[in-house]
């Protein structure tokens, strides 16, 4: 087991060294980040000009958006790459390797997605501190957030494996991840918190992983409990357990199956 783990964050090491070849990409993401940021901050400021939200400020749902953004544009589009292998056969190439094919890949994809998600917190925080003036938590409220964000991450990374194998018997997974970057809009609250949401659209969002990889992050920022980080980290595990289970599974019967498309 300890071999396994020490195989996987071989793989983990080397994605946190190889993202530093590609500094420009973070870059321009945080642009876009900042970007996206300022201009909510620019609506919701006009929003709240005409009424308030209750439970809410502006600096609030600004914060939220921060957090939940950060962790949602970090995480890195692995169903492309698996998409790639399963079309130019190269999954063969790992079935003879003594390393699982979805454990690599999810290290992989969370080696590079974590560093990302810590240097554009770090600068959408500060651009938020400059907006405000303030945060609107503790260290250590925020030491809990940023466990939890690296729990959300995990979470997103599997559900991009998941679907970049479900390639391998579509041919293309690119229509699956195109419903599930919409399902995060809607059910993970990316742009509204869920608390403002209907309470029948709430109650489906609470049955689904989706509030639980983008919502619970920026919920924890802003409105901090120990109840709800200790009820986000239990979900989180068990959503985690799930798509792992389901990445094996599908993983399981591909290699059964496995032949060479394209080459």
């Amino acid at each position: 087991m300890f071999k396994a783990l020490e195989k996987y964050s071989g793989v983990f090491k080397i994605e946190l060294i190889d993202f530093f070849q590609s500094k420009w990409d973070v870059i321009f993401g945080f642009l876009f980040l900042g970007i996206v940021i300022f201009v909510f901050y620019q609506l919701w400021a006009l929003g709240f000009a005409q009424k308030a939200i209750p439970g809410y400020s502006l600096a609030k749902l600004v914060f939220y958006v921060a957090i939940a953004e950060s962790v949602t544009i970090s995480t890195i589009r692995i169903y492309k790459i698996i998409d790639d292998d399963l079309k130019k056969g190269l999954l063969t190439n790992y079935l003879s390797k003594p390393v699982n094919y979805v454990f690599f890949q999810f290290s992989r994809a969370l080696g590079k997605s974590a560093i990302t998600l810590f240097i554009n917190l770090a600068l959408t925080l500060a651009f938020c501190f400059l907006l405000f003036g303030f945060f609107p938590f503790s260290l250590l409220e925020f030491a809990a957030v940023i466990f939890a964000s690296i729990f959300c991450l995990c979470l997103l990374v599997l559900v991009g494996v998941f679907f970049g194998l479900l390639g391998f018997y579509t041919e293309d997974s690119s229509a699956f991840y195109f419903v599930y970057s919409k399902a995060i809009y809607i059910f993970g609250g990316l742009v509204f918190p869920l608390d403002l949401y209907p309470q029948w659209l709430k109650s489906i969002s609470d049955f689904l992983p989706f509030k639980w990889a983008v919502f619970a992050a920026g919920k924890l920022a802003i409105s901090f409990s120990t109840d709800f980080f200790i009820e986000v980290l239990l979900m989180q595990l068990f959503w985690i357990a799930v798509f792992a289970g389901l990445c094996l599974f599908v993983f399981s019967r591909i290699s059964r199956k496995v032949f060479i498309n394209g080459g």
